[in-house]
């Protein structure tokens, strides 16, 4: 498989893991190397995928965290579309952290449901042309909750933890 890093840098993430050093510059670099990895493969969400289900939610909690730290729920769901978002969403059930799952939840139940069955396309085309004013407060409103959540294990913990898990799927041997 393309894509995968090296086994120097599956022992780097052994040792992060195993010593619970995930804010650390390791940890942070192989965070972006492995999502780096993942986009250069170009996913398509739209289409049957052509990576391992594990490398789609790694991708998918990543892009979820940057765009939500970035500009908010909105901005997640404008940017990646309903597909990422719930492929996200399996990653949070499966990793966590729960208070990220709960405002993912809640943030997908207040688009309308055409929004959560359209492919990326369609989806950008209610953000242009049919987004109303009170769900763009509701998502306003969860996007100040997750910046307030001080979470232990963060999502590059979780990320990271998940990786290692599953290390054939993103690692050379």
């Amino acid at each position: 498989m393309s894509g995968r890093l090296s086994p120097a840098q599956r022992d780097t993430l052994r040792s992060v893991v195993a010593e619970g050093r995930f804010d650390d510059d390791d940890a942070v670099e192989l965070d972006v190397l492995i999502w780096e990895s993942v986009c250069d493969e170009n996913p398509d969400f739209d289409r049957p995928l052509t990576i391992p289900m594990q490398r789609a939610m790694y991708y998918a909690a990543f892009w979820l965290e940057a765009e939500i730290s970035n500009g908010g729920f909105a901005q997640f769901f404008t940017n990646k579309g309903p597909r990422v978002a719930s492929c996200a969403r399996d990653f949070l059930r499966a990793c966590g952290p729960a208070p990220v799952l709960d405002l993912l939840d809640r943030a997908i139940a207040i688009m309308p449901e055409r929004w959560r069955d359209a492919d990326f396309e369609e989806s950008l085309d209610y953000f242009l042309c049919e987004q109303d004013l009170v769900r763009s407060e509701q998502l306003s409103a969860l996007d100040a909750e997750f910046y307030d959540l001080e979470l232990h294990p963060g999502l590059a913990e979780c990320r990271l933890r998940f990786a290692h898990a599953h290390a054939d799927e993103f690692f050379l041997r």
